[in-house]
């Protein structure tokens, strides 16, 4: 009878489906972002999808520890480009700053799976997000005018103080999931 059992348990083990168990993803900043990443870069507005355009980042670490932090807008014959550089302000706190070479350096800021900065220029406020998952990155852009468009709250209900709150008019998003580049 112990013969049944034992040999019953292992046929049913046998036919239970395994899974491997998968780890997950955590990134390490800068070096998961690193290499050369391509896509198209999709631009929308209140109406919808406006435009498309070839992109490229090409996130290289140089001999002097600095990093190469480069945009590539457009195709061959029309291209943007944007040699930024990013530098470690406070890396112990995911702090880095991105130099645009001409006088602007744009604070930046790891939390968790992707690099955030966020600033304001020509009374709108930017955000952008690089977003690692493995051989991919989705790059983000939201813009808002500075101004708001409405504040409310600011006011006491029943003994509760209700804080201001304002919203804004969102503009813009654009985004692109980057493939890395294979060497």
């Amino acid at each position: 009878m112990n013969k049944i059992m034992l040999l019953a348990l292992l046929l049913f083990l046998g036919a239970c489906k395994t899974t491997k168990s998968t780890k997950p993803f955590l990134p390490v900043f800068p070096d998961d972002w690193l290499g050369g990443w391509e896509g198209e870069l999709d631009i929308y507005n209140a109406v919808g999808k406006v435009m498309t355009v070839p992109m490229q980042c090409w996130h290289q670490k140089r001999p002097d520890g600095a990093y190469d932090w480069h945009l590539v807008y457009g195709s061959s014959d029309k291209q943007d480009v944007r040699a930024y550089e990013l530098k470690k302000f406070n890396p112990a706190k995911g702090h880095y700053q991105i130099d645009e070479k001409n006088g602007i350096l744009i604070d930046a800021f790891v939390l968790h799976d992707r690099l955030v900065s966020t600033f304001g220029v020509m009374e709108n406020v930017i955000q952008t997000h690089y977003i690692i998952e493995k051989e991919k990155m989705t790059f983000e852009v939201y813009m808002h005018h500075q101004k708001e468009i409405s504040s409310t709250g600011d006011t006491i209900i029943k003994g509760d103080t209700i804080p201001a709150v304002q919203s804004f008019h969102n503009q813009v998003y654009q985004r692109a999931v980057l493939k890395r580049i294979k060497k």
